[in-house]
Parts: C-alpha cells; structure tokens; sequence
C-alpha cells in the first residue's frame, strides 16, 4: 500500500512538474518503490499471454559430429517481449534504459531452454555475456551468449555422399501457451554473423545447401490439462564435402584396385611376385575399410562407403582367385607334360588311358589357357570396375541433388 502510493506520487509529481526523472530513478521507481514482481508473466493478471519474439544470431559453427550424432554451435540469442509495468513513458524522456548485469536478475525473463541440448555454457569472460534494455513503452530487450552442443539424428545411408537436418529447438519450460507465445523475428529470424556474400556459412566438412527454415512446432507433456508449451524450430540444411573423402578413401582405394590388376601382366610362372601382390592388396583394403568404420558409429544399415569398400574388396580378392586359378592350370600342365615325357620315355607308343593321363588332358594346352585367362581378365577386370563406378556415382550423386 504504501509502496503503490508513493510511486502514485512520484508520477503525479513528474506528470504535473514536468521533472524528468535520472536513470537511476527511473529504475528505482519500475523495480523497487513498485508493484512490480518479477515472479509473475508480464500479463499474467490479465490472463493473457505474453508474446515473445526470438531471433537467433549465429556465431559459427564449430563441429558435426557422426559419430555422438550432435552439433556445436556458438551462438546470440535475442529475446523481444512487452512488458506494461516497465513502461517508464510518465517518468522519463529517456529512450531506453541499460540494465547492469546485476539488475537483469530483477526483472522477469521468459525461461526459454532449448529441448535437444547436450551440453551448454555461458560466456562469463570477462563478465557474464548478458544484455537488457527497457524502452519506454516497456519493451524489454534481452541477449545472451551461448556456447551448445545439440543433438542430430543423422541418416548415414549415403555417407559420405549424405545431406543432414540438424534442428534447433527452443520451447517455454514452465509456461503453457495460455502465459507465453513464441513468435519468430519477421525480418530475419536467423543470421549467420560469418556467412559470406551468399549468406553462407561452411564448416571443415560440411556447407549449406538450402535456406535456413524457421517455424514452430507443437510440443506436449503428459502431465496437467495445459499441457501445450510455446515451442519454435530452426532447421539447418547441411551437405557434406566430399573433397577429404575423395583424397584420403576414393582415391587411394581405386589405386589399389587398379595395383591389383598389375599381377595380370606378370608371368604365369612369378608365383612369389603375383601371391604377395594379391595379398597386399586384400590386406590394404580391408586396413583401409577398418580405419573407415571406426570413425563412424555402429549402424544397422550399409552406408554408401560400405558398397565402395566391400566392392573394392571383392575387385582385389577376386584379382587374387584369377591367380589361383591361373596357377592351378600351370601346375596341370606340368603335371601333363611330366607325364608325357615318361611316357615316350617308356617306350609304349601313343598315350593312352593307361598311362595316368586323365582322357579331359590330351587336347588341352593348359599353359595356353591360362594365358588366355590372363589376356581375358585385363579387359574384364578394368571394365567391370568402370561400370560398378559409373552405377554408384550416378545413383548415389542422383540421391544427393534430388534434394536441391
């Protein structure tokens, strides 16, 4: 009672005198010698709600995680909202007043969390990265800085030839749509600070191929018969560069497919030379396919580089059988011609049955065929590959423009 009449008094005074009141008091009068209650909704006596406006500000993005299937970002966000007990018109000329980080504390703020966040942090260096201004009419300004790591679902099936959603949620933890109301900025809902002239803004690994989506999203409990609560979404397009993925997996794997090929022009007779190539190459691949899948997460089902590496490995292994097959032929035909030579040494005229040549050996020229095979496997090999390559780059880079 007697707070509510001394500041009925300062405003007559102000209004009749035409004193403008210092800063200082004004902020004495709104916050102290008032009614005001920090506690309660700018509108929640008149049982309506409050309209905040949000508008986020980011920094940049730090990471993209497959792995914890998350992203960092650091970021502003603004807060706009109309509050009828700071409007300070009667009391001052000022057009808005600065609140010092101490005061913040004093006057209501909506409790905006985001619902997705792993991790959070506010920037304290070299004080806490807080802002509020009060404008006459009793719009109410706030800012903070914040450093958070958000959960992403990401579809890995064309990894790493994939495009992500990652969504940023922000929803009203207490207040029910009948207390506070989220609405997005009209102008520009969401600004990359660093972006360049396109409005762009690409991390090491990924970069946007689409406008940043704003709009709200309903969100429920299953507690109370209020149970909608203000929420807002802002959905983040990303693409990811495939020039480290090029230079350190595709390219290097294809040259060790192609290493392979090299022991079809090797001699027949190089057993060591055409063995150790084979298995080199095997073990390259499966190292390099090893390497790969721990740096991603255990999925259920086959990514893109999944068919590219186990592709790959089947070019090499089978480089390696068409050897294996090649030497059982060369050893028949030492066998045969072993076994003809001690047949004329024998002297029992032509073969026959029962010399031990098997009848499916004497009109076969073994080493011949296994040439042929060799002469075969350098066009079929190389050409097989071609087209696996030209199938998986046009279904996979169709996959990933169908989204443009």
């Amino acid at each position: 009672m007697t707070v509510g009449f001394a500041s009925a008094i300062v405003g007559f005074v102000t209004e009749s005198v035409g004193f403008t009141l210092s800063r200082r008091d004004v902020l004495q009068t709104l916050l102290v010698n008032s009614s005001y209650d920090n506690r309660i909704a700018p509108n929640y006596e008149e049982d309506r709600a409050t309209n905040v406006t949000l508008k986020l500000s980011v920094i940049s993005i730090d990471s993209i995680n497959e792995i914890s299937m998350d992203f960092s970002l650091n970021l502003f966000l603004y807060q706009t909202w109309v509050d009828p007990r700071l409007n300070f018109t009667k009391h001052s000329n000022f057009s808005s007043l600065e609140l010092d980080q101490k005061m913040i504390e004093n006057v209501w703020v909506p409790d905006t969390y985001f619902p997705n966040e792993k991790q959070a942090t506010f920037h304290t260096v070299t004080v806490n990265n807080k802002l509020l201004h009060i404008y006459q009419n009793g719009t109410v300004f706030y800012s903070i800085r914040l450093s958070m790591t958000l959960t992403c679902t990401m579809k890995l099936h064309n990894f790493p030839l994939d495009d992500q959603e990652c969504i940023i949620f922000m929803e009203s933890y207490a207040y029910s749509i009948e207390n506070v109301v989220f609405h997005w900025d009209e102008k520009k809902p969401v600004i990359m600070m660093n972006a360049d002239k396109t409005d762009e803004q690409e991390t090491p690994q990924f970069y946007f191929y689409n406008p940043i989506e704003t709009g709200s999203c309903e969100k429920t409990t299953s507690f109370g018969p209020n149970n909608e609560f203000a929420c807002l979404q802002a959905k983040l397009f990303f693409r990811r560069n495939i020039g480290y993925y090029l230079a350190q997996i595709f390219v290097p794997s294809i040259l060790i497919v192609i290493l392979s090929w090299i022991s079809f022009w090797i001699h027949v007779d190089a057993v060591p030379a055409r063995i150790s190539l084979g298995v080199l190459c095997v073990l390259t691949m499966t190292t390099q396919s090893s390497g790969i899948r721990n740096s991603l997460p255990r999925v259920s089902y086959i990514k893109a580089i999944d068919v590219w590496m186990s592709m790959g490995l089947v070019f090499v292994f089978a480089a390696l059988l068409e050897y294996a097959y090649i030497n059982v032929q060369t050893r028949r035909h030492v066998k045969y011609t072993s076994m003809k030579v001690q047949s004329r040494q024998s002297e029992k005229g032509p073969m026959l049955p029962s010399n031990g040549i098997p009848e499916s050996w004497r009109d076969v020229d073994f080493l011949q065929r296994a040439r042929q095979v060799d002469k075969i496997s350098r066009i079929a090999f190389p050409a097989s590959f071609l087209v696996f390559n030209i199938v998986f780059w046009t279904y996979y880079l169709m996959q990933r423009h169908a989204l443009d």
